[in-house]
């Protein structure tokens, strides 16, 4: 049997897991080692999978990417404040909405997939 899988979406689904230190540039190796489990578990289920990532950005896009660097900014004071607030629970629901999946941490799940 053969997969195919949306490589962003499962660092997307990683991030989740280390969003307040993956906004801050840490946690990286974490995130990597999400993807790593589930590909071992597909691997251990005899499935061939095919890690899939979309292309480079689009310049048609610029807007649409400038709008979520804003959004992502603004969710991460968001969680700041919750976080001074002692509020955990809202701060790491805008902690996941700030985190950016960069090309750079595909390249680091590429390297070992």
């Amino acid at each position: 049997m053969t997969v195919a899988i949306d490589g962003y979406c499962w660092l997307h689904q990683g991030a989740y897991h280390c969003a307040s230190e993956l906004v801050y540039g840490q946690g990286v190796e974490k995130l990597i080692k999400y993807c790593k489990n589930r590909l071992k578990m597909l691997l251990e289920s005899n499935v061939t999978p095919i890690i899939v990532f979309d292309g480079a950005k689009l310049i048609m896009k610029g807007g649409v990417e400038e709008e979520r660097k804003k959004n992502r900014e603004k969710n991460k004071k968001a969680a700041e404040d919750f976080m001074r607030m002692g509020n955990t629970v809202m701060a790491h629901k805008y902690f996941s909405a700030a985190v950016d999946i960069t090309p750079s941490m595909a390249y680091e799940f590429v390297q070992v997939a």
